[in-house]
């Protein structure tokens, strides 16, 4: 009777356990080996072109010379080789490094290149072709040029008190580079703004700068590889507060008791009120607007007209572009006369000093005012004082300045200036 032959049974027995070991490495050295020897050809796809290190091997820059367009190009790479190796290959692989070459360009203009492998290493496998074969790259020289940026603001008003004073971009240029064959197309560099309510104060918006042509057309800047310093600028609308404010004149040399108020009704200037413009903290301020003041040892008939600048805080403006006011007197009614004055006095002596007068008269001294109070005017009617606190004084004689007036009689003064003689000596 013959013996079952089991799975178990066989691989109990040491021969077969042999016998099928041999085989099975043989199948499987077979299969590496088949694996191994496995050549195929495929394709890898989206292998960057990179043209830097061409660019600095051809020395370009001497030429000034840079890429423009086509510096992004991809292409397809057909490779053969085992299959264990090109397997483990993708579009940033090293041993795929590819680059295209530029060593024929010589000035700005497109070129058709050719696709190079850029890999300086030893491959285990065969680039089959490129896809495209080659790439069509523009070089140009890139230039700088500076534009003023302009401003155009739409529905631009203000709401009274207020108004409009200025629009200005900071900063105020944008300095566009790009291709030496485009920029010439770059007209003007702008911002825009469209408001829509008056304004009440001065306002400020970060606008994007644009570029026109000739023909007011928007330039895309990336279309034409374009870089701008400033993409953004702030642009301000400037607004004022408008106000109507009397105008103040002072006097010089007011004699004693003199009718300040009978000389103001004589005046007139040549704008009644002036009208001012400024940022409203400023303008507040004000409730006039000083002129100056007329040396009345100065006005007399003939010489009554005055015109003072117009000298405003920084941040006022005048409406008009009024840069001076004149100032006159009506001098219809005025008179001159001359008179001989013997009463000289002094006044406020110094406590450690003794003051000598040494001039006892003053002669020829010229009184200018209405007609009527200069006939009625006498020489023992007019004042002539040297007032001493007004100087600091030392031992010594001196030409002294005096002052004349005629007190309570009505509008006359002295014109010109006189002088006293005083001796000034250390008190014993």
């Amino acid at each position: 009777m013959k013996k079952k032959i089991t799975l178990s049974g066989l691989f109990n027995n040491k021969r077969f356990l042999l016998v099928f070991s041999i085989v099975t490495a043989v199948l499987l050295y077979l299969a590496i080996a088949m694996v191994e020897n496995d050549t195929r050809t495929i394709p890898i796809y989206n292998v960057p072109v990179n043209l830097e290190s061409q660019l600095q091997a051809a020395n370009l820059t001497n030429l000034r010379l840079e890429a423009i367009e086509g510096v992004d190009y991809v292409v397809d790479v057909k490779v053969r080789g085992p299959r264990t190796i090109i397997g483990q290959l993708n579009e940033n692989s090293p041993e795929l490094a590819t680059t295209a070459r530029v060593n024929k360009i010589t000035e700005s203009g497109t070129y058709e290149l050719d696709v190079v492998s850029d890999y300086a290493g030893k491959k285990d496998f065969e680039i089959v072709e490129y896809s495209p074969a080659t790439i069509q790259v523009r070089f140009d020289r890139l230039v700088p040029r500076t534009f003023t940026i302009k401003t155009d603001v739409k529905g631009l008003s203000a709401r009274p008190p207020f108004i409009y004073d200025q629009e200005y971009a900071t900063p105020d240029t944008v300095t566009v580079t790009g291709p030496e064959s485009d920029i010439g197309m770059i007209h003007s560099a702008s911002v825009e703004l469209e408001l829509t309510e008056p304004l009440e104060s001065t306002k400020s918006w970060t606008c994007d700068i644009i570029l026109k042509d000739a023909q007011g057309e928007v330039i895309d800047p990336d279309q034409y590889y374009f870089t701008l310093s400033d993409t953004e600028t702030t642009l301000f609308v400037s607004v004022l507060k408008e106000t109507g404010l009397p105008l103040k004149i002072d006097y010089q040399n007011q004699p004693r008791g003199f009718p300040i108020s009978e000389l103001d009704s004589l005046m007139t200037t040549s704008v009644p009120y002036l009208t001012v413009a400024g940022d409203p903290k400023i303008i507040d301020r004000y409730t006039e607007i000083y002129l100056g003041a007329v040396d009345i040892k100065q006005l007399r008939p003939g010489n009554n007209f005055f015109t003072f600048p117009l000298e405003l805080e920084e941040g006022l403006k005048a409406s008009e572009n009024i840069t001076s006011v004149s100032v006159q007197f009506d001098d219809v009614d005025w008179e001159t006369a001359r008179f001989t004055v013997d009463d000289i006095q002094l006044v406020s002596p110094p406590a450690n000093f003794e003051v000598e007068l040494m001039t006892n008269r003053l002669e020829n001294v010229e009184f200018v005012g209405n007609k009527d109070v200069l006939e009625n005017l006498t020489a023992d009617d007019i004042v002539v004082e040297a007032v001493l606190s007004d100087r600091e004084l030392a031992p010594g004689q001196y030409n002294y300045p005096v002052k004349i007036s005629a007190p309570g009689k009505g509008l006359v003064w002295a014109v010109g200036d006189y002088n006293a003689v005083i001796l000034v000596k250390e008190k014993e």
